[in-house]
């Protein structure tokens, strides 16, 4: 399977001020700007899915406390 295969077009629009700071964006790390919103918007995902999970640690943080104190009631 090719890397084409996984992807599709999109035709969208964008703010002027948007584009500006995309084509500076693609010309310092030198890629398209195509590429460049595809690691934009790719590196957003990600850091809303560990937002997401981060969300989750004082649930988890909580367990391992009672978890703790019953290890050390048990000893």
């Amino acid at each position: 399977m090719t890397i084409q295969a996984n992807k599709q077009r999109l035709n969208t629009t964008l703010p002027k001020k948007t584009i500006e700071k995309l084509e500076q964006y693609s010309q310092q790390f030198g890629m398209s700007k195509s590429s460049a919103i595809a690691l934009i918007v790719e590196t957003y995902f990600q850091q809303q899915e560990v937002i997401e999970r981060s969300r989750e640690m004082p649930g988890i943080i909580d367990k391992l406390t009672e978890l703790a104190n019953k290890v050390k009631k048990d000893n």
